[in-house]
């Protein structure tokens, strides 16, 4: 249930994300994005979704594979090898000290059907 929760507010955390000017760890996350091929018609809401990951993995003791899960289940465009990478890549942004070793037990590239991103 309480993950069920988070991924409600993870969903109204990333849509009504508020425009932001983003500073230069956004920046940075933002361009870490592009080359796993990884898109968000609107920056902001990326931003908003990446620092959800720490929210989640330290506010919520969430286990990085369930944020995974919860980045997928909000973003169903993504396939789970792509929420897995776009986890990753917000962890190492907002939240370096958070491990993320967890992220590699699963095999995400087998897992789908696969999103169209």
């Amino acid at each position: 249930m309480r993950f069920l929760l988070m991924l409600a507010g993870l969903a109204a955390t990333i849509g009504l994300a508020a425009p932001a000017h983003a500073d230069s760890t956004d920046d940075q996350f933002l361009a870490a994005l592009g080359p796993d091929d990884i898109h968000f018609d609107d920056p902001a809401k990326a931003i908003a979704a990446g620092k959800s990951v720490c929210t989640m993995a330290n506010d919520n003791n969430m286990r990085m594979v369930n944020v995974v899960l919860a980045i997928r289940n909000a973003n169903l465009a993504l396939s789970f090898q792509r929420a897995a990478d776009f986890t990753r890549i917000a962890a190492n942004a907002y939240c370096p000290d958070t491990p993320t070793d967890d992220i590699n037990t699963l095999p995400w590239a087998a897992m789908g059907p696969a999103g169209t991103s």
